[in-house]
């Protein structure tokens, strides 16, 4: 095969990416990746082992960090295998596993943040702060919080990366929502809503931009205000109350519960807390 025929492929691959009824943003990244592969291919060459690695190295060569290079080299080689070239999949580079982690949020830093942003009054931060710490949710998944959503139930209907679940909401939370509804006069639709379209669901890079202001008035690293922070405080507060961790992954939405254990990880500081607390 060469590269005009790899070019075929890759155009149906995307197609089919979006009949899987993947998230937009999902099937782009996966058009921009292997678009990207296919650039470093040269015209009319045939495609070989050489072909991945030299596209491994290339990424390599840009600095990319590793786990960027990983996911590049997951979807090249989704990309190969659609096109029955499961001989060419190259592998991943090794990395080593961390006991720890850093810039994990702390209960500590959850609670300045809180009281800085009411202080401030910055009280939309405020809520999706709570309904992060306090559901697991993801940011993405904000654009279920809705008015109707509240009405008559603890249960929200959330779909995300092809997947349905329940986020379930405390009877203090959900109360303080509709507070906050009642006191923003927001009567329907979105709960926490774009600037100048109230019609859409909050932008984003709005929501971490104001969240880093908050943290910065807080004296709280903004380094720790991040797409998977509030979602890694929820699961080891759920933890440390010793509940079932195969319950936290249907919480959470995973599939793989390998991929719950990475939110259970805590920073040194963290163990060493604990450590100092055992007593015998």
């Amino acid at each position: 095969m060469n590269k005009a025929k790899l070019e075929e492929h890759q155009k149906k691959f995307i197609i089919a990416r979006r009949y899987e009824e993947r998230a937009k943003s999902t099937t782009d990244k996966y058009d921009r990746i292997t678009l990207l592969f296919l650039s470093t291919i040269p015209d009319n060459s045939p495609i070989t082992k050489d072909t991945a690695l030299n596209f491994k190295q290339y990424l390599v060569d840009l600095n990319h960090i590793t786990s960027t290079i990983n996911n590049y080299i997951t979807i090249m080689n989704s990309l190969l295998i659609y096109a029955k070239l499961k001989t060419l999949v190259i592998k991943k580079i090794k990395v080593q596993q961390k006991s720890s982690l850093k810039n994990i949020l702390e209960p500590i830093d959850y609670k300045r943040l809180l009281r800085w942003s009411k202080n401030k009054s910055f009280t939309e931060s405020y809520m999706i702060m709570k309904v992060f710490a306090e559901t697991g949710a993801r940011v993405a998944e904000l654009k279920f919080f809705t008015v109707e959503s509240l009405a008559d139930s603890n249960y929200i209907n959330v779909s995300n990366k092809g997947k349905e679940r329940n986020l379930i909401i405390r009877n203090d939370l959900r109360r303080e929502l509709k507070k906050y509804c009642t006191k923003n006069k927001i009567e329907s639709g979105y709960i926490f809503r774009g600037r100048k379209n109230t019609d859409k669901p909050a932008c984003e890079v709005t929501i971490w931009r104001e969240m880093k202001e908050v943290a910065g008035l807080a004296k709280v690293a903004k380094k720790k205000v991040h797409a998977h922070s509030f979602r890694h405080l929820f699961a080891l507060r759920w933890i440390d109350l010793g509940y079932n961790i195969t319950d936290l992954a249907d919480v959470l939405g995973h599939n793989d519960i390998k991929t719950t254990a990475i939110y259970t990880k805590t920073t040194d500081e963290m163990k060493k807390k604990k450590i100092e607390q055992m007593r015998y």
